[in-house]
């Protein structure tokens, strides 16, 4: 699942940046809501940058229904951060209800609003 997709040139220019430092996750909550108003069949506008916002949408039947499927959030983990201030990609173990576990990114915080949040599970 995905919201919109980073060059790899991007992903990888963050990757060579090195982790931030050991900072804690900042981005859960909006993370969250994200994950929870698309499975309620919104997208988020107030946290969505425009081209974000604009994949939500066109995503958004099968993002909802794969979402419903998982059930609510259970946990999510902060695994991990790459880049810094506005750059910065964080990384979360989210685990639904039903017990699937999914990696999930959000981050490029850019005009107060997110411009990524991706999945591959």
């Amino acid at each position: 699942m995905r919201y919109e997709v980073m060059s790899l040139a991007g992903v990888a220019a963050l990757l060579i940046a090195g982790p931030a430092a050991a900072e804690p996750g900042q981005y859960a909550g909006a993370l969250k809501k994200m994950l929870s108003e698309t499975a309620a069949g919104n997208c988020p506008a107030d946290l969505m940058g425009d081209r974000l916002l604009a994949a939500c949408k066109e995503q958004l039947p099968r993002m909802r229904t794969a979402l419903v499927a998982e059930g609510p959030i259970k946990t999510m983990t902060f695994a991990t951060a790459v880049g810094q201030g506005e750059e910065r990609i964080e990384t979360y173990d989210v685990t639904f209800t039903k017990g699937t576990t999914a990696k999930w990114q959000i981050g490029i915080f850019q005009n107060r609003k997110f411009q990524v949040t991706y999945s591959n599970g």
